[in-house]
């Protein structure tokens, strides 16, 4: 029975990780570090709710938008609110630098592409007109990873009784 267990519950992580990937599966930026991407994050999130540098996300390309489209009153003010945020970053400004003309290179071949979330498993190309479909964020994907883990150490200890 605990074998069973053990077996749905690792088929069952493996799938969801599976699926909580894919995205953007051609961006391949180094990041800037974490206190580029926090500034980013919260001058970004006051013009898209769940703005977000993570290429797996469904929200990264209107992410990009909004850090990468000049001339328009939203890249404007995200970039005031980013750089007032990063001159208190420790890092070297060049990781920024390097990061933002990657992405936005990136995000100009790719700003047609499309990212849709439903119950279905995941499949990516690189098209214009990239179609995923992912069940769980990272967030989710960690939490059903911490419950299997966590289950199958208790069903171990024989604590989790049936």
């Amino acid at each position: 029975m605990y074998f069973t267990l053990a077996l749905l519950l690792a088929a069952s992580v493996a799938t969801v990780s599976a699926s909580a990937t894919g995205c953007n599966p051609s961006y391949n930026v180094t990041g800037s570090g974490s206190c580029f991407t926090n500034c980013n994050t919260q001058a970004g999130s006051a013009y898209l709710s769940g703005w977000t540098m993570d290429p797996d996300s469904p929200l990264f390309i209107k992410s990009l938008s909004v850090m990468c489209n000049k001339g328009t009153p939203e890249y404007l003010a995200f970039m005031t609110k980013a750089g007032m945020c990063m001159v208190n970053c420790p890092d070297d400004p060049a990781l920024f630098n390097n990061e933002f003309s990657g992405a936005c290179s990136w995000y100009s071949q790719h700003k047609n592409d499309t990212c849709t979330v439903s119950n279905a498993s995941s499949t990516a190309t690189n098209s214009s007109s990239v179609s995923v479909a992912k069940e769980a964020s990272s967030a989710e994907v960690k939490q059903v990873q911490y419950g299997a883990a966590l289950l199958l150490t208790l069903a171990g200890t024989g604590l989790l009784i049936f």
